[in-house]
């Protein structure tokens, strides 16, 4: 615990994510803020990860996360890309949840539990969450989720991920909506997600779990924040103040410094397009770098191509403009639109630099993703029929060429410009630690 000048107390705050990098940076981009307000902030997030943040204000631990880092999820690149869009991404939970986090869950457990002693506040992404509440409700520290999904949220208005959507807003619709959200949450679901597992080991903690664990369980019955723009998904009627839209948060890095070979490359010709496929579709649908490659060939564009890794950018052999990574805030403003998977933190900051997207979703919330920039007019979705050559240079070649796509694409990074989500979040973690001071802990055990 930090103490002020006057001999206040300073807050602890413990931010809690893993897995890929879309599923850390948006909360690395929190933790930032919340260093910056003079808060003592501890980063739990893989170890492989730590050396990014150095500069950063706060501190960084171990999530001891097993295979739930980015370099070794490559591993399961094949998997993700196999069930990644079938039934709803339910496949995935046996994958990220059955395999990977159940036989670590002692060790994950015990990692978090370390971070958060003396802490004030955990402040958690909502699946890490399924570990993380366990360590905070045992301590009695009262735990916020910091969500990035909001289309997982239950609501009459609109069904999961995936389902069919009735048109209309009225009784029948919310009905059927409902529905299909028990559905997700039924007998089967829950089998497919081990809820069983973390029911078991709760329970050996003296700690109780109701049904659908890992689908409302992901968020606080304390207070949330939702990292997505209210421009981008305007909230459901039926989510009340404890699950308030903050906007969307961006952290890419303190040196957005391009390399010397990377301006050489870009003043080497004309503005290219970037093809950047995210953590987990870059390791699971490799093959898309070089089909894009080919249509940019025949189009006459150059393509910028992040790879993700040393092993794709091989595989594009000598070929111009190929690195495994590069900052996305420095090379965005440099290219006319982008080839991107659709997976939020990618997506977020292509929306906010004002570039057209063509999506190739890897995973079902990044097919999510792709029907919300077609709605848009931002992007257009490469969806099963985009696997024939003809099609996926069409789907280029329009939103290369048409003005609209970005002409909307500028129109809704002006509305993006307009929040600040990291700081309105921050605002909602300071109200809740105002209303309920971390030394009240009975007020706090009585309301978990």
């Amino acid at each position: 615990m930090g103490a002020n000048h006057d001999g206040s107390r300073t807050a602890r705050i413990v931010v809690y994510s893993m897995a890929y990098r879309g599923d850390v940076f948006p909360l690395v981009a929190l933790a930032r803020e919340l260093g910056l307000r003079g808060y003592d902030v501890v980063l739990c997030v893989p170890e492989e990860m730590h050396g990014l943040f150095a500069a950063e204000p706060f501190t960084c631990v171990d999530a001891d996360s097993g295979d739930l880092t980015p370099t070794r999820l490559d591993a399961y690149g094949s998997y993700t890309a196999r069930w990644g869009k079938v039934l709803m991404g339910a496949m995935l939970l046996r994958l990220y949840i059955g395999r990977l986090t159940v036989p670590r869950l002692a060790e994950m457990h015990a990692a978090i539990d370390r971070a958060i002693e003396g802490a004030d506040l955990l402040v958690t992404h909502p699946a890490a969450a399924t570990v993380g509440r366990i360590a905070a409700e045992k301590r009695g520290i009262p735990w916020i989720a910091a969500d990035l999904f909001p289309m997982l949220t239950p609501t009459v208005h609109h069904p999961p991920p995936l389902m069919p959507r009735w048109k209309r807003d009225h009784k029948l619709a919310h009905a059927y909506h409902r529905s299909m959200w028990a559905l997700s949450m039924s007998p089967m679901a829950r089998w497919v997600s081990s809820e069983k597992a973390f029911v078991k080991y709760r329970a050996e903690h003296g700690l109780t779990t109701e049904p659908s664990y890992l689908v409302l369980g992901r968020l606080s019955p304390l207070q949330n924040v939702v990292l997505v723009s209210k421009h981008y998904l305007e909230p459901a009627a039926d989510w009340d103040s404890k699950y308030p839209m903050c906007g969307f948060t961006y952290w890419t890095g303190n040196d957005q410094t391009l390399p010397v070979e990377v301006e050489e490359f870009l003043a080497a010709g004309d503005t290219p397009v970037l093809v950047t496929l995210g953590t987990s579709a870059a390791a699971g649908d490799s093959h898309v770098f070089a089909r894009v490659a080919r249509v940019l060939d025949e189009l006459g564009l150059r393509g910028l191509y992040l790879t993700s890794n040393e092993v794709n950018a091989a595989e594009l052999g000598n070929r111009p403009g190929v690195w495994p990574y590069l900052a996305l805030e420095a090379i965005l403003p440099r290219v006319r639109a982008v080839v991107q998977s659709g997976s939020h933190g990618t997506n977020a900051l292509v929306l906010a630099a004002g570039k057209p997207s063509v999506i190739v979703p890897h995973l079902f919330d990044q097919v999510w993703h792709g029907k919300r920039q077609v709605d848009l007019g931002t992007g257009i979705l490469a969806g099963r029929r985009f696997r024939k050559h003809q099609q996926l240079k069409a789907a280029l070649q329009q939103v290369t060429t048409d003005p609209r796509f970005a002409a909307a694409a500028e129109a809704f990074a002006a509305k993006l410009a307009t929040e600040d989500g990291a700081g309105a979040a921050c605002k909602v973690i300071e109200e809740f630690l105002a209303a309920i001071p971390p030394w009240n802990l009975q007020e706090i055990d009585d309301r978990v």
